[in-house]
């Protein structure tokens, strides 16, 4: 939801600059909007979920993908 809320403030943030500046002003909103979601998901995701958001392919085949998709584990 914090990411959608990125483009309201884009056109919030043009209807406040001139019209020259406007592209200037979306490429640099652009540019944050792609940056920070790249790094959400390098720090961001690790942080909040406690693993990696790129697992090797060791830990993928363990549980055959299942221990990537599951937070706990059931019981048998």
């Amino acid at each position: 939801m914090v990411l959608a809320m990125r483009a309201g403030f884009g056109f919030l943030e043009l209807g406040t600059v001139r019209k020259k500046n406007q592209v200037n002003a979306l490429v640099k909103i652009l540019l944050d909007f792609s940056v920070s979601t790249i790094a959400y998901f390098f720090i961001g995701y690790t942080i909040a979920y406690g693993m990696q958001f790129f697992g090797s392919a060791e830990s993928l085949a363990a549980h055959n993908g299942d221990a990537a998709a599951r937070t706990r584990r059931l019981k048998d």
